[in-house]
């Protein structure tokens, strides 16, 4: 079903104008997702009362949240303008290097820190992905089947590859696959694959996985050690959790409607990403001083509270030259 519609829709582009209000909800929600997930490995950090449940959220949303982050990155990562693709491809490169310089100098990182664990790797990883859109994205739009073989291929090795240890680099060919399956659809054929699944075996499908997690204690999300190990069990670990971190994002999609507050703030999730890890770190060390209370409901309400002021936030103009400080600077300099 997955390959036929890759098939069926060569070469679909989203225009600008448009806009579908439905992909900017789900990037709200999706981020919802990063910030909470992010808040409850404070609780996995400092050994919360209630393990259980905080593991349970924390692997829940790590199993698919990320993928499906990087499949809608690649539906709105087709090539229409290359100059225009190029310059967007270096705003993000931009943000990148000033918040991960903010991180290495406010936490007195060592330099190899620096290139091993991006704080925002997503980023990084998001400049891969166009980059390969720039040199081969010909090539993918001409051999869809065998782009998305390639990509699992890849995927499969990546534990193996010497050198991809730094720089987000195994993150980012563990979700190449997704990446590439978005870039070969259209948002409508997304859509119609996501409407397939009814809303009820959706939510059935989410809160399996969520009991899943509370009474097994398992951990299989692809962020784990384990996932990016030099054997052939992580390789078979990593190809299995494909279909199945597919699955789960699938439902997740279906419960998604479209909301004219939420698309709104959809839009500004780059700003929630780059400096929610900041607050996170905070908490951290005010958790460890016994400054805030470390459960459950508070993580939760943490999460709630840290979401809507980053998100409220990043509405105001400051807030978008400060992901942008360079270029923004120049061009006010240029006129």
């Amino acid at each position: 079903m997955l390959i036929n519609s890759l098939l069926a829709n060569r070469g679909g582009y989203l225009s600008s104008s448009s806009r579908d209000s439905y992909w900017d909800s789900l990037k709200f929600w999706l981020m919802a997702l990063v910030v909470l997930g992010h808040t409850m490995e404070l609780g996995l950090l400092t050994e919360s009362p209630q393990m259980r449940w905080v593991k349970a959220t924390y692997e829940s949303i790590y199993l698919f949240h990320m993928p499906l982050f990087i499949f809608v990155s690649g539906i709105f990562s087709k090539l229409k303008e290359r100059k225009r693709y190029i310059k967007g491809v270096l705003l993000i490169f931009e943000t990148y290097i000033v918040f991960q310089f903010l991180h290495f100098a406010l936490s007195h990182a060592s330099v190899s820190a620096f290139f091993l664990r991006p704080k925002l790797w997503y980023l990084l990883s998001l400049v891969y992905y166009r980059l390969i859109i720039l040199a081969v994205g010909n090539w993918i739009d001409e051999h869809r089947v065998w782009a998305v073989v390639l990509s699992i291929l890849l995927c499969a090795a990546v534990g193996f590859l010497p050198g991809t240890e730094i720089l987000a680099i195994q993150k980012t060919i563990s979700y190449l696959p997704f990446f590439v399956c978005g870039y070969l659809m259209t948002t409508q054929t997304a859509k119609d694959i996501t409407h397939r699944l009814p809303v009820w075996l959706a939510f059935v499908l989410l809160i399996v996985v969520f009991i899943f997690y509370a009474y097994t204690g398992k951990v299989s999300s692809p962020y784990s050690k384990y996932a990016y190990g030099v054997k052939i069990s992580s390789m078979c670990h990593r190809l299995t959790l494909l279909p199945i971190t597919a699955i789960v994002a699938l439902a997740f999609m279906r419960i998604i409607k479209s909301n004219t507050i939420f698309s709104n703030l959809g839009q500004s999730t780059l700003f929630i990403y780059a400096i929610h890890t900041f607050v996170i770190s905070v908490m951290l060390v005010l958790i460890n001083r016994g400054f805030l209370p470390n459960n459950y409901l508070a993580l939760f309400g943490y999460a709630v509270i840290l979401f809507i002021t980053t998100a409220y936030c990043g509405q105001f103009d400051v807030v978008k030259w400060a992901l942008n400080p360079i270029s923004k600077t120049i061009e006010k300099i240029k006129q």
